[in-house]
């Protein structure tokens, strides 16, 4: 009598298959993950190198502000008044060659503001100025046409030379016939000429902490400062802002004088400061600024320190964190010409300032930014 036997099959079963399954898809996404790493870092250094272009044209064309002649007699003035005279021109001449917003266009030269004859528009301004008057453009993003007709100017008649930039990297993001340098991730790249409230190591030269405030003067044990004597002079002495990140404009106070006892253990740093004080107190974080190079001379009352224009790409996130055009606008012509003017319209904020911004899209998006302060530190 036969019988029937079963013969065993190996087969898979229901949980061997569903791990199979979630070891592929876990491998699957750890692939898309690095693949999208990668393309995220072929972007960002795309944007670098075209922000590290763009800034080296706006360089030479800011450092010659310099050794810039200014069309303007001043007769028997004295040397203060000569030197006051010229900066104000030179920052005439940097809003009229290098626009960030459209009032720097649109406005008349300003100076010499006492003088009857102003200085003369530049060519280049007239070619902005006709381009303004052919096409009307739209605010959004006037601090990256501004740049891109800095970038492509040509001498009288305005024209564009295209050749040195590849055709992905300029766009009219905002259809108003004003064309813009973009980034890898499409969003243009926006241009401040002066922008006090960025902070970086371009325009932030020192940081400290008050040990000792007078009327005339702070002192610090901060052994990161300069040892040089002289050091910071006719630079600014600040409070910064809630954030301890940028200036407050309205604690600011020249320095008229810089010493460091290296006797001490840490060296002491005294800074002599102008007028009232720097409205630090003791024991209070305060930065420091460097003088203007435009003329050092000046020791004017006023707010006046170095500046680097600011180069920017809102990067991955596509929101800048940045303020560049508030409302209402600044005028620097109405503001007498001084880049250190705070945006009324925030209270003591400056322009560069990096907050967030409404109707930007991520919080704290200033920190993915990609800029050329960063690109030129290094």
């Amino acid at each position: 009598m036969f019988t029937l036997r079963r013969t065993s099959r190996q087969a898979f079963t229901l949980i061997e298959l569903l791990i199979a399954v979630s070891v592929i898809a876990l491998m699957a996404t750890m692939m898309l993950f690095a693949l999208y790493s990668a393309q995220e870092m072929a972007r960002a250094q795309k944007t670098k190198a075209l922000v590290g272009k763009l800034d080296s044209i706006v360089k030479v064309k800011y450092e010659a502000y310099k050794t810039r002649r200014v069309p303007i007699s001043l007769g028997a003035a004295d040397p203060q008044t000569a030197a006051r005279v010229r900066l104000d021109c030179l920052r005439d001449l940097m809003r009229l060659e290098l626009p960030d917003r459209w009032s720097d266009i649109t406005d008349d030269p300003a100076t010499p503001f006492a003088a009857a004859q102003k200085i003369a528009r530049p060519a280049v301004s007239q070619a902005y100025r006709r381009r303004l008057a052919a096409v009307t453009p739209t605010d959004e993003f006037q601090g990256a046409e501004c740049l891109y007709m800095i970038v492509m100017a040509v001498e009288l008649d305005g024209s564009d030379d295209r050749s040195a930039f590849k055709p992905d990297q300029i766009a009219d993001v905002d259809s108003d016939g004003y064309p813009e340098f973009i980034d890898a991730w499409g969003s243009p790249i926006q241009f401040l000429r002066w922008a006090p409230g960025f902070a970086s190591e371009l325009q932030i030269v020192g940081r400290g902490t008050a040990t000792s405030v007078t009327a005339s003067a702070v002192t610090t044990t901060n052994a990161t400062l300069s040892s040089f004597a002289g050091s910071y002079v006719n630079g600014l002495i600040a409070k910064p802002d809630g954030d301890h990140r940028t200036p407050n404009p309205d604690s600011m106070a020249r320095i008229i004088q810089y010493t460091q006892d290296n006797t001490r253990k840490p060296p002491r740093s005294r800074f002599g400061v102008r007028s009232a004080g720097s409205g630090v107190g003791q024991g209070e974080d305060f930065i420091v600024l460097a003088p203007d190079p435009f003329d050092p001379r000046v020791a004017s009352i006023k707010p006046s320190f170095a500046l680097y224009p600011l180069v920017y790409s809102a990067g991955p996130d596509k929101a800048y964190g940045v303020l560049a055009s508030p409302s209402p606008p600044l005028n620097y012509v109405a503001s007498g010409l001084n880049p250190v003017t705070p945006v009324t319209a925030t209270g003591t904020k400056l322009v560069g300032n990096m907050q967030d911004i409404p109707g930007e899209r991520a919080p704290r998006a200033w920190v993915d930014n990609i800029h050329n302060h960063a690109i030129t530190a290094r």
